[in-house]
Protein backbone atom coordinates (compact mmCIF):
# COMPACT_ATOMS: atom_id res chain seq x y z
CA UNK A 1 0.00 0.00 0.00
CA UNK A 2 2.79 2.88 1.07
CA UNK A 3 4.70 1.69 -2.25
CA UNK A 4 1.77 2.23 -4.34
CA UNK A 5 1.10 5.93 -2.58
CA UNK A 6 4.82 6.39 -3.02
CA UNK A 7 4.46 5.34 -6.49
CA UNK A 8 1.56 7.31 -7.42
CA UNK A 9 2.96 10.36 -5.67
CA UNK A 10 6.30 9.99 -7.89
CA UNK A 11 4.10 9.50 -11.01
CA UNK A 12 2.11 12.82 -10.82
CA UNK A 13 6.05 14.48 -10.15
CA UNK A 14 4.34 15.46 -6.14
CA UNK A 15 6.54 14.48 -3.46
CA UNK A 16 5.06 12.91 -0.32
CA UNK A 17 7.09 13.52 3.23
CA UNK A 18 7.92 10.74 5.74
CA UNK A 19 5.98 12.25 8.31
CA UNK A 20 2.80 12.07 6.30
CA UNK A 21 3.39 8.20 5.28
CA UNK A 22 3.69 8.00 9.32
CA UNK A 23 0.50 10.16 10.18
CA UNK A 24 -1.23 7.43 7.24
CA UNK A 25 0.01 4.39 9.67
CA UNK A 26 -0.98 5.52 13.02
CA UNK A 27 -4.72 5.81 11.03
CA UNK A 28 -4.41 2.78 9.57
CA UNK A 29 -3.27 0.59 12.84
CA UNK A 30 -5.55 3.08 14.90
CA UNK A 31 -8.28 1.51 12.77
CA UNK A 32 -7.61 -1.58 13.09
CA UNK A 33 -6.92 -1.59 16.52
CA UNK A 34 -10.65 -0.74 16.87
CA UNK A 35 -11.45 -3.38 14.55
CA UNK A 36 -9.45 -5.60 16.62
CA UNK A 37 -11.30 -4.94 19.62
CA UNK A 38 -14.31 -5.41 17.90
CA UNK A 39 -13.64 -9.03 17.36
CA UNK A 40 -13.88 -8.35 13.46
CA UNK A 41 -10.38 -9.53 12.87
CA UNK A 42 -7.46 -11.40 15.18
CA UNK A 43 -4.81 -9.76 15.06
CA UNK A 44 -3.33 -5.88 13.67
CA UNK A 45 -1.23 -6.43 10.46
CA UNK A 46 -0.72 -2.98 10.64
CA UNK A 47 0.92 -3.42 14.43
CA UNK A 48 4.78 -3.79 14.71
CA UNK A 49 5.64 -6.31 17.54
CA UNK A 50 8.75 -5.13 19.34
CA UNK A 51 11.11 -7.64 20.61
CA UNK A 52 10.74 -8.16 24.00
CA UNK A 53 13.79 -7.16 26.54
CA UNK A 54 13.94 -7.60 30.78
CA UNK A 55 13.47 -5.91 33.53
CA UNK A 56 17.25 -5.67 34.61
CA UNK A 57 18.43 -3.39 37.11
CA UNK A 58 20.09 -1.11 34.48
CA UNK A 59 16.85 -0.51 33.14
CA UNK A 60 14.93 -0.56 36.24
CA UNK A 61 17.10 2.63 37.61
CA UNK A 62 16.25 4.75 34.44
CA UNK A 63 12.19 3.96 34.95
CA UNK A 64 12.66 4.99 38.25
CA UNK A 65 14.29 7.79 37.74
CA UNK A 66 12.67 9.33 34.10
CA UNK A 67 9.24 7.02 34.03
CA UNK A 68 10.52 6.01 30.91
CA UNK A 69 9.90 2.39 29.85
CA UNK A 70 10.59 -0.04 27.38
CA UNK A 71 7.39 -0.59 24.90
CA UNK A 72 7.76 -4.30 26.03
CA UNK A 73 9.33 -5.40 28.89
CA UNK A 74 9.00 -9.12 31.11
CA UNK A 75 9.62 -9.37 35.12
CA UNK A 76 12.35 -11.51 35.94
CA UNK A 77 11.72 -14.70 37.76
CA UNK A 78 12.11 -12.69 41.35
CA UNK A 79 9.86 -9.97 39.81
CA UNK A 80 7.29 -12.50 39.21
CA UNK A 81 7.21 -14.07 42.24
CA UNK A 82 7.14 -10.49 43.89
CA UNK A 83 4.03 -9.98 42.49
CA UNK A 84 2.27 -12.97 42.91
CA UNK A 85 3.22 -12.91 46.52
CA UNK A 86 1.77 -9.31 46.60
CA UNK A 87 -1.65 -10.25 45.14
CA UNK A 88 -2.19 -13.33 46.68
CA UNK A 89 -5.50 -12.33 48.01
CA UNK A 90 -6.49 -10.01 45.39
CA UNK A 91 -10.11 -11.68 43.98
CA UNK A 92 -8.07 -12.28 40.46
CA UNK A 93 -5.33 -14.23 42.09
CA UNK A 94 -6.08 -17.45 39.79
CA UNK A 95 -6.43 -15.13 36.47
CA UNK A 96 -2.43 -13.45 37.54
CA UNK A 97 -1.24 -16.99 38.60
CA UNK A 98 -2.37 -18.31 35.22
CA UNK A 99 -1.66 -15.51 32.92
CA UNK A 100 2.20 -15.32 34.32
CA UNK A 101 2.93 -19.14 34.82
CA UNK A 102 0.92 -20.70 31.95
CA UNK A 103 0.99 -17.81 29.36
CA UNK A 104 -2.63 -17.56 28.41
CA UNK A 105 -4.11 -14.78 26.65
CA UNK A 106 -6.25 -12.38 28.05
CA UNK A 107 -9.51 -13.67 26.58
CA UNK A 108 -8.67 -17.61 26.79
CA UNK A 109 -8.29 -16.72 30.83
CA UNK A 110 -11.79 -14.93 30.99
CA UNK A 111 -13.54 -17.85 28.88
CA UNK A 112 -11.91 -20.53 30.65
CA UNK A 113 -14.63 -22.52 32.72
CA UNK A 114 -15.21 -25.05 35.29
CA UNK A 115 -16.07 -28.05 33.26
CA UNK A 116 -12.82 -27.42 31.11
CA UNK A 117 -10.50 -27.94 34.08
CA UNK A 118 -9.51 -31.53 35.40
CA UNK A 119 -8.63 -31.29 39.00
CA UNK A 120 -8.21 -35.46 39.00
CA UNK A 121 -5.47 -35.13 36.49
CA UNK A 122 -4.45 -31.72 36.57
CA UNK A 123 -4.86 -30.32 33.41
CA UNK A 124 -6.67 -27.65 31.74
CA UNK A 125 -8.41 -27.29 28.68
CA UNK A 126 -8.08 -24.22 26.34
CA UNK A 127 -10.32 -23.78 23.22
CA UNK A 128 -12.32 -20.57 23.44
CA UNK A 129 -11.62 -17.34 24.26
CA UNK A 130 -13.72 -14.19 25.09
CA UNK A 131 -13.73 -11.30 22.16
CA UNK A 132 -15.22 -7.95 22.15
CA UNK A 133 -17.59 -7.90 18.77
CA UNK A 134 -19.95 -5.36 18.05
CA UNK A 135 -19.71 -3.72 21.35
CA UNK A 136 -20.98 -7.61 22.68
CA UNK A 137 -18.40 -9.97 24.78
CA UNK A 138 -18.83 -13.12 22.68
CA UNK A 139 -17.10 -16.79 22.90
CA UNK A 140 -15.21 -17.33 20.15
CA UNK A 141 -12.65 -20.54 19.24
CA UNK A 142 -9.34 -19.82 19.72
CA UNK A 143 -7.04 -17.96 17.57
CA UNK A 144 -5.43 -20.73 15.46
CA UNK A 145 -5.33 -24.43 15.75
CA UNK A 146 -2.11 -24.53 17.64
CA UNK A 147 -3.85 -22.20 20.29
CA UNK A 148 -6.21 -25.03 21.27
CA UNK A 149 -3.88 -27.34 23.54
CA UNK A 150 -4.39 -28.72 26.95
CA UNK A 151 -1.91 -27.07 29.95
CA UNK A 152 -0.74 -29.19 32.62
CA UNK A 153 -1.46 -27.58 36.34
CA UNK A 154 0.83 -28.03 38.98
CA UNK A 155 -0.77 -28.73 42.46
CA UNK A 156 -0.04 -25.34 43.58
CA UNK A 157 -2.22 -24.33 40.58
CA UNK A 158 -4.62 -26.43 41.17
CA UNK A 159 -4.91 -25.57 44.77
CA UNK A 160 -5.47 -21.56 43.55
CA UNK A 161 -8.32 -22.94 40.99
CA UNK A 162 -10.09 -24.47 43.96
CA UNK A 163 -9.74 -21.14 46.22
CA UNK A 164 -11.31 -19.29 43.67
CA UNK A 165 -13.79 -21.48 43.07
CA UNK A 166 -14.75 -21.63 46.43
CA UNK A 167 -14.84 -17.49 46.57
CA UNK A 168 -17.01 -17.78 43.97
CA UNK A 169 -19.51 -19.96 45.53
CA UNK A 170 -19.47 -17.97 48.37
CA UNK A 171 -19.66 -14.60 46.91
CA UNK A 172 -23.82 -13.17 46.18
CA UNK A 173 -25.39 -12.54 43.19
CA UNK A 174 -26.60 -9.18 42.54
CA UNK A 175 -27.84 -7.57 38.86
CA UNK A 176 -25.14 -5.54 37.41
CA UNK A 177 -24.59 -1.59 38.26
CA UNK A 178 -22.28 0.99 36.79
CA UNK A 179 -20.30 2.83 39.35
CA UNK A 180 -22.56 5.80 38.52
CA UNK A 181 -25.85 3.94 38.94
CA UNK A 182 -24.31 3.48 42.58
CA UNK A 183 -23.43 7.10 42.92
CA UNK A 184 -27.42 8.09 41.62
CA UNK A 185 -28.73 5.29 43.72
CA UNK A 186 -27.75 7.14 46.91
CA UNK A 187 -29.56 9.25 46.43
CA UNK A 188 -32.64 7.25 45.56
CA UNK A 189 -31.95 5.88 49.29
CA UNK A 190 -31.79 8.95 50.70
CA UNK A 191 -35.24 10.26 49.44
CA UNK A 192 -36.92 7.16 51.39
CA UNK A 193 -35.82 5.05 54.86
CA UNK A 194 -34.18 2.48 52.45
CA UNK A 195 -30.57 4.29 53.37
CA UNK A 196 -31.11 3.95 57.18
CA UNK A 197 -32.58 0.52 56.26
CA UNK A 198 -28.71 -0.35 54.58
CA UNK A 199 -26.88 1.58 57.12
CA UNK A 200 -28.88 -0.78 59.84
CA UNK A 201 -28.13 -4.16 57.58
CA UNK A 202 -24.22 -3.28 56.98
CA UNK A 203 -24.01 -2.53 60.91
CA UNK A 204 -25.10 -5.29 61.68
CA UNK A 205 -22.83 -7.57 59.43
CA UNK A 206 -20.43 -6.03 60.26
CA UNK A 207 -20.97 -6.91 64.12
CA UNK A 208 -20.63 -10.58 62.88
CA UNK A 209 -17.89 -10.24 61.26
CA UNK A 210 -14.16 -12.26 63.39
CA UNK A 211 -12.04 -10.18 64.21
CA UNK A 212 -9.27 -12.08 62.18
Amino acid sequence: MFAAIVHDHQAEGRRIRKATLNRIRSTLRSALNTALREGLISENPAARRPRAVVWTAARVEPWERTGERPSVAVWTAEQTAAFLHATRDHRLYAVYRLNALRGLRRGETARLRWVGVDVEHGTATICEQLQRRNGRLTARPSKTALSVRVIALARAMIATLGAHRDRQQAEHRLPPVRLRDLRHGAATLAAGVELKAVQEMWARSASDRPLA
